[in-house]
């Protein structure tokens, strides 16, 4: 468990420390992501972006966990064209860790590639050499198989930093 709220990161280290940078729904099935992940770039802007790929029809939940008091973690779901299907919503994190409170979304969706982007701005840059946060993305898939439409340069997005 991390400890440290304004310095310091977890020790171990998670692995990966980012999601990974795209995920397939395979008709008929469910796919999970639940794991703990380290922004250590917390000076600037950060952006993380994971490409969909959804076969056949899907439901789409998705939530990130995070601490308030030095967060803000935001999820936006968009087309590969970059048309908002979803953004979340925030509730308190029942949690007896540093992370306490979590945003979240829920729709259904047609086949084709769409954008999870996860985008958070630290609240205190240069405080904190880390910052802890947790995400759970489930698609859990219908059997009826359709054809995805390819993103724009034929290959999903990969893990991106920004900076403001």
């Amino acid at each position: 468990v991390w400890v440290g709220q304004w310095g310091g990161c977890p020790s171990p280290l998670p692995q990966p420390l980012l999601p990974q940078p795209s995920i397939n729904a395979e008709p008929g099935k469910q796919k999970m992501l639940l794991s703990d992940f380290v922004n250590m770039n917390t000076n600037r802007t950060f952006v993380h972006k994971i490409n969909i790929t959804l076969f056949s029809h899907t439901k789409v939940f998705a939530r990130v966990a995070f601490n308030f008091l030095q967060d803000d973690y935001r999820l936006r779901l968009a087309t590969a064209n970059n048309v908002q299907k979803a953004a979340e919503r925030y509730k308190k994190y029942e949690s007896t860790s540093q992370i306490n409170f979590q945003g979240f979304f829920e729709v259904d969706l047609e086949a084709g590639t769409y954008i999870l982007t996860i985008t958070e701005v630290p609240f205190f840059p240069g405080r904190r050499d880390c910052s802890l946060f947790n995400l759970l993305l489930s698609l859990t898939a219908d059997g009826s198989i359709t054809t995805p439409v390819p993103t724009p340069t034929g290959h999903g997005p990969t893990p991106v930093l920004c900076v403001d």
